[in-house]
This record gives C-alpha cells, structure tokens and sequence, in this order.
C-alpha cells in the first residue's frame, strides 16, 4: 500500500508522491514518472461529477463529507479558482511546467476526455449534447465459418461499439456510456491537461445536421 501526497507540478499537472518510495505518479495515468517505482502503473478509475442534488435523489442515504476549511479560506480558494476559471490562465509557477502544448484547440478548451484500452478521445464541451452517440472504430467481419461443400461463408458483422454521451437537464456535468451500460475511464479536463497526458489522443467532433 502507498500514501500520497501532492509533490509537484509537470506539464502543468499535479505530481503525486508516494511516501513509501519518493517516487512521483502522474495522478492522470496512474504511471510513476520519476523515482525507483518509475515503469508501475495503478489502475485508473472514473469519479462522476455530480451536485449534491443529484447524489441524493440516487442515493438519499448517502453520507455527505464536508470540508473543515475556515470559511475565509474556502472564500479565498473559490475567488481564485473562479478568476483563473474566467481569464482563461495560469497559476503562478504553472507556465515555467509546461512544454509546447497542442494547438489543436485552444489550451483551455474544457470537455470530456475518454480512455478505452489506451486509446484516447477529446470531448469539447462545445460539441455535445444530451443523448449524443460516437462510434468507436469500424464495424468489421467476424472470421470465415465453414460452409455448405465446405466452402467458407462469411462471418457475421461485428459493430463497432457506441458510447453515448449523457448530459440532461440538472445534470451537473457530461457522462459516457456504452450501449449496455458499462463506463468507460473518463474525466473532465482541459485540453492542455489532456492533450499532454495523452499525445496521440483524436478529438470529437459532432457531426453536422
């Protein structure tokens, strides 16, 4: 078992250090980084953004953990959030972390970002909607079966996977699914978080009516 604490920043991302080992994890890709554990991976699991609303009409004997900040500091720690939030910027010391950044979309584009079996996709907020579907590669043939003066015929088609992007009224924020209700690991992000966690990821874009 390891104990973590914020070590840092990189890219622009918090750093995690684990007390057992002094080694840093990237606290998006579970992967230590940097250290003696550097090539150990953690498994990754989604947290839903949800308002305390929406948690107790699924679960109205849910307990409710509160935190034991001074109200000065939760004020405090909310107006500079909130500023950041609105002028599109930086920390202090965040900019001196960071390498180039994909400029594929600005680099505070807020969306969802999606990750099947490495496999990475952006979400911009600007390109959902509720009940909003995206299919995750090509329908294929399954392999040739045997056939009637044993010929083979071909198998039956394989569909590519539908997630679908669920974000209704009092929704606090976006949620993926597939088809039969499993959940994909995901988190709300922004772009320059994202695009820097994984480089290669592909972008969504909503298709045009």
């Amino acid at each position: 078992m390891l104990h973590f604490a914020a070590g840092g920043l990189y890219d622009g991302l918090s750093l995690l250090r684990d007390d057992e080992t002094g080694s840093y994890w990237h606290h998006i890709r579970g992967e230590a980084m940097f250290g003696s554990s550097v090539g150990a991976k953690m498994d990754v699991r989604s947290i839903q953004m949800m308002s305390k609303k929406e948690v107790l009409e699924q679960k109205p004997d849910a307990l409710l953990a509160f935190s034991d900040m001074k109200s000065s500091q939760k004020a405090f720690a909310k107006g500079m959030g909130d500023s950041y939030r609105e002028i599109d910027s930086y920390p202090p010391g965040f900019k001196k972390t960071m390498g180039a950044i994909d400029q594929r979309l600005p680099e505070h584009t807020s969306g969802l970002g999606v990750i099947v079996d490495g496999q990475a996709r952006f979400y911009p907020f600007s390109e959902l909607e509720d009940r909003q579907t995206d299919q995750w590669g090509e329908d294929r043939s399954s392999p040739p079966m045997g056939g009637e003066n044993g010929q083979p015929r071909k198998g039956p088609l394989i569909k590519a996977p539908i997630l679908l992007i669920q974000w209704g009224e009092g929704q606090e924020a976006p949620m993926a699914v597939w088809e039969d209700g499993a959940v994909p690991v995901q988190l709300l992000t922004r772009w320059y978080g994202f695009s820097y966690s994984y480089p290669d990821c592909e972008i969504y874009q909503a298709e045009e009516d």
